[in-house]
């Protein structure tokens, strides 16, 4: 295999420089002293490359350059270590922009606090509640960076870092995790209004309807897919009282899909959810 050898083109700081791939593609090098007395055109030591970010256009390279003359390199190495523990305990893979958007979280979340300064924090029940894996990986985030900076981050922090690990996913943004946020919470409670119940978080079956809820939001609503009909009502007694009950309250959701998307639900979908609402009854 052929060493690749980086020549600077230009030295952000002492820690970061910015060089060219073998596709002669710009990219910011990070690494501890890496550019310490430095010139353009000089060799980037390999030794001392921590790691490599792909500058994908001007302005995420323009933002790059701005966090890093803001942002100590050690945040940034952090930063890298708390998404390689999420990755490996949620099993996704992340955009490259959110070591920019977590570092600059982190960065900010400590300067405030080392400073005294009030904490205004992203306390959304709905992420507890909707994103359950994601919202126990940021409690550990949160330990990771008062163990590393010797502070007192409150855990309710937890929440505005496992929203940067959901809208940092792949496969999301951030106007999708707010549909699929809004309409959960929304549908959630016309399932306890029309049934005159209080759900229980506790309840294995609430979490499952958790599940597919959110799963039925964005295949339906974001991706805009047609449910797999290959089941019908005729599973269920329709002159059950229960079962009259539950189909007032899949009226009341269909309504609400209706109104807000334009979505008419179909009998395999209304099933599907028939089948979570009585596991919770």
């Amino acid at each position: 295999m052929v060493k690749q050898y980086y020549v600077i083109k230009k030295v952000l700081n002492n820690n970061v420089v910015i060089s060219e791939n073998e596709d002669k593609k710009e990219i910011i090098i990070m690494g501890s002293g890496i550019g310490f007395g430095k010139h353009v055109h000089d060799l980037v030591d390999s030794k001392k490359i921590y790691k490599i970010y792909e500058l994908r256009n001007n302005a995420y390279k323009n933002r790059f350059e701005s966090l890093v003359e803001e942002i100590p390199f050690e945040c940034f190495q952090l930063t890298e270590n708390i998404i390689a523990y999420a990755q490996d305990e949620l099993h996704q893979q992340f955009k490259d922009g959110l070591v920019l958007s977590l570092a600059d979280h982190i960065h900010f979340a400590v300067t405030q606090i080392k400073n005294h300064e009030t904490r205004v924090t992203l306390s959304l029940e709905e992420i507890k509640l909707f994103y359950k894996d994601e919202y126990k990986v940021a409690k550990q985030a949160v330990q990771m960076i008062n163990e590393f900076y010797h502070i007192e981050l409150d855990t309710t922090e937890a929440a505005s870092i496992a929203f940067h690990f959901i809208n940092g996913n792949i496969n999301q943004n951030e106007e999708d995790i707010n549909t699929i946020l809004s309409g959960t919470k929304t549908i959630l409670g016309i399932i306890e209004s029309s049934l005159g119940i209080e759900l229980n978080e506790s309840n294995p079956g609430f979490y499952r309807l958790v599940i597919h809820l959110k799963y039925f939001i964005k295949r339906v609503i974001i991706e805009k897919q047609e449910c797999d009909n290959r089941f019908d009502a005729a599973f269920f007694n329709e002159n059950d009282e229960r079962f009259k009950v539950i189909k007032k309250c899949l009226d009341n959701i269909e309504s609400y899909l209706y109104e807000t998307y334009s979505y008419k639900m179909d009998s395999a979908e209304r099933l599907y959810l028939t089948i979570h609402i009585t596991r919770i009854l």
